[in-house]
């Protein structure tokens, strides 16, 4: 994607800046449920077996 692309979704500054700007204050549910919503994504298959450094457990995802 652009950063045109990425910043009319946001509706921020369009600049990478301007992005990280955004996404650090909005959080990273807001993200995820913009980003979820305008790629029409209903469901997610979660591998919890699989172990990450910077990872949620299953009770966040619910």
């Amino acid at each position: 994607r652009s950063i045109k692309d990425i910043a009319g979704l946001y509706g921020c500054e369009a600049s990478l800046d301007g992005i990280q700007q955004h996404r650090k204050s909005s959080g990273l549910q807001q993200i995820c449920s913009k980003s979820f919503e305008a790629a029409k994504i209903s469901a997610v298959f979660i591998d919890d077996g699989i172990t990450f450094d910077k990872m949620h457990d299953i009770e966040w995802h619910k």
